[in-house]
C-alpha cells in the first residue's frame, strides 16, 4: 500500500474517532438542554434571566461538539483539501493525487492529469543563492 493510502487511511481514522467522541456528548447536551428548558419555567419571563441561566453554556458546548462533529464528517468522507495540503511538500510525489512521480518523465501526472511543476531548488540558510 503506498504512503499516500496510509495517510488517508489516518485521516479518516481521525474523523471516525472525532465522530465517535463527539456525537454522545452532543446528545447528551441536547437532552440536557431540553430537561432544562422543560423543567424550569422561570426563563420565559425576559431574555436577562435566559442569558444568566446554565442553558446559554449548555449552548456553548453544543456548538463547540457540533464542530467537532462536522470536522470528523470533512476527516472521514475524504479531507482532500486539508490531505492535499499535508502532502504539498513531499518530494517525487502528486500534490493532487499522491501519486509516485519518481519514473515519470511526462509534464502531467499519469494518474490525475494535473501538470507536474518543477520544485524550486532550496538553499541551506545562511548561503546566498547564486544568480
Amino acid at each position: 500500500m503506498l504512503d499516500y493510502a496510509w495517510f488517508r487511511l489516518l485521516v479518516r481514522a481521525i474523523g471516525v474517532v472525532l465522530i465517535g467522541l463527539g456525537l454522545p456528548a452532543v446528545v447528551s447536551m441536547l437532552l440536557n438542554i431540553a430537561n432544562y428548558l422543560l423543567t424550569d419555567r422561570s426563563i420565559m419571563w425576559g431574555w436577562t434571566s435566559f442569558w444568566q441561566s446554565p442553558a446559554v453554556g449548555l449552548f456553548v458546548h453544543v456548538i463547540a461538539s457540533l464542530t467537532q462533529l462536522a470536522a470528523g464528517a470533512y476527516l472521514l468522507f475524504g479531507g482532500k483539501r486539508l490531505i492535499a495540503f499535508c502532502i504539498r511538500d513531499v518530494l517525487d510525489h502528486c500534490a493532487a493525487c499522491g501519486y509516485d512521480l519518481r519514473r515519470v518523465g511526462a509534464p502531467n501526472c499519469p494518474e490525475c492529469g494535473i501538470p507536474i511543476h518543477a520544485r524550486p531548488h532550496r538553499t541551506p540558510p545562511g548561503v546566498l543563492p547564486t544568480p
